[in-house]
């Protein structure tokens, strides 16, 4: 009998032992700009959802606020003996919005870790052409307050906006969770009340 060999012949790719690593490395880079772009638009809602939470514990204060009936003006006023209720009522709606501990520590930390620190709580009362500045210090827990003198529409805030009439300015800072890494952020809101359009 006669045999019959088999021969398989190879046939070798030319490049095939550079393109399988550049195959690999690309598909590794595009999850990680797909993760990257991802978390980036979890942090821009989350970022959006606390600025919300922070303009509407701001929002919660001027019920602090007395309301006078000024003929000629017709705008909200502010006493110094209100500033620590105002502060207050600020704390206790920026724990609801943001859900956080008695000591200001997120609930769930799957945004907000640690603890969330009022940086700046400033009220801005006017009055006719006046307006009195209410400082909140963290570091004493005091206020502070001066009044300026035909301030309205002259007096800005740390970030650079005018007052033109009763305002609340707060800044808090956390550290928020980006990729596994804790990144340091601070949500600036200021809200304003001009009671002479309603």
């Amino acid at each position: 009998m006669s045999e019959i060999k088999v021969v398989f012949l190879t046939y070798k790719k030319r490049g095939s032992a550079v393109s399988y690593p550049l195959m690999i490395f690309s598909v590794i880079t595009t999850i990680i700009m797909v993760m990257f772009i991802v978390q980036f638009y979890v942090s821009q809602a989350e970022t959006q959802k606390t600025q919300d939470a922070l303009a509407a514990s701001s929002l919660a204060v001027y019920k602090e606020l007395s309301i006078y009936d000024r003929i000629d003006i017709g705008s909200i006023t502010f006493s110094q003996n209100n500033c620590n209720k105002a502060l207050e009522t600020f704390k206790k709606y920026l724990r609801e919005n943001l859900c956080l501990t008695g000591d200001d520590v997120s609930i769930d930390e799957s945004y907000i870790h640690g603890k969330v620190k009022i940086n700046e709580f400033i009220i801005y009362d006017v009055y006719g052409s006046d307006v009195s500045q209410y400082t909140y210090n963290p570091d004493n827990k005091t206020f502070g307050s001066i009044t300026f003198r035909y301030g309205k529409g002259n007096v800005r805030t740390p970030d650079n906006r005018i007052i033109d009439s009763t305002a609340i300015y707060a800044s808090i800072g956390f550290e928020f969770n980006m990729m596994g890494r804790n990144v340091p952020v601070e949500i600036v809101q200021m809200t304003d009340v001009d009671e002479r359009n309603k």
